[in-house]
């Protein structure tokens, strides 16, 4: 029997720091099996939890066997570092069909199948953040299954929403 079109049996994590220690984070993508981190941050610093400020974070991951990857650029709540955080809300519909989050996804469903890879971003609760409701959203359309990683350590599947179903209303995204 063929796998599907997308991740089949590659699943693709996600975690939020919140405040959690750096050694905590580690403990849970050991768990996990976790070989790659993909930071999806549009600011990869946070002055209140330098532990996971980029430059930090790359060297403390590599030197634990995790591979550190830095896509906030295309696949951030604020793409290329856009100054949108004055504006009353953020246009998700415009990211996610801009040429740089697609090929982002794009990147992601190619790595997924070669790493274990985790999408890495701020927020504790999958619900509220991105990593979720964007890209996650994006890869589960393409055939991928979608781990967010609990602040308790477990494991919550993602669920297709109705925009992002196979064939669902945008049209933009087809299978990897």
């Amino acid at each position: 029997m063929n796998a599907p079109a997308g991740g089949g049996d590659h699943p693709v994590f996600t975690i939020g720091h919140s405040t959690r220690t750096f050694d905590e984070l580690i403990g849970v993508l050991q768990q996990h099996g976790i070989t790659m981190l993909v930071d999806v941050r549009s600011r990869p610093h946070n002055p209140f939890l330098p532990q996971f400020n980029r430059d930090r974070m790359k060297m403390g991951l590599l030197d634990r066997g995790v591979v550190y990857t830095y896509l906030g650029d295309r696949l951030g709540r604020q793409p290329g570092g856009t100054p949108i955080a004055h504006r009353p809300s953020f246009d998700f519909m415009k990211i996610e069909t801009s040429g740089a989050f697609q090929a982002g996804v794009e990147w992601l469903c190619t790595e997924a199948r070669n790493s274990r890879l985790c999408l890495f971003c701020g927020e504790a609760e999958p619900g509220p953040c991105h990593r979720s409701f964007l890209i996650g959203q994006n890869l589960v359309k393409r055939g991928f299954r979608v781990l967010h990683i609990l602040p308790d350590g477990k494991l919550e599947e993602a669920t297709p929403d109705l925009f992002h179903l196979p064939g669902g209303t945008d049209g933009n995204n087809p299978a990897c």
